[in-house]
């Protein structure tokens, strides 16, 4: 389990690239729904309660289509975030 601060560390390294979606995360992520099915694979259960599946490497299934990209081509939506930060990445 990740601690609160290190998940603070985390968070300020998160913001410049994903902005008020970071913040959305930690409390996702803070508030226990993110789970880890296996590898590189979580579930998230967002706001709405719709659960949304996370893959580490190629992102999440959620239709957040504003969502910034990094390098990767990878959308870091609240969910990517917040399981970023479940992880500990």
């Amino acid at each position: 389990m990740t601690t609160r601060y290190a998940m603070s560390q985390q968070l300020t390294r998160l913001i410049p690239l994903a902005g008020f979606r970071a913040v959305r995360g930690a409390e996702l992520a803070a508030s226990g729904r993110v789970r880890h099915l296996a590898g590189p694979l979580w579930l998230v259960e967002g706001s709405n309660g719709a659960v949304w599946c996370v893959d580490l490497a190629a992102g999440c299934d959620c239709p957040d289509g504003k969502a910034p990209r990094d390098g990767n081509g990878v959308r870091w939506c609240k969910h990517y975030c917040a399981v970023m930060l479940a992880a500990g990445k």
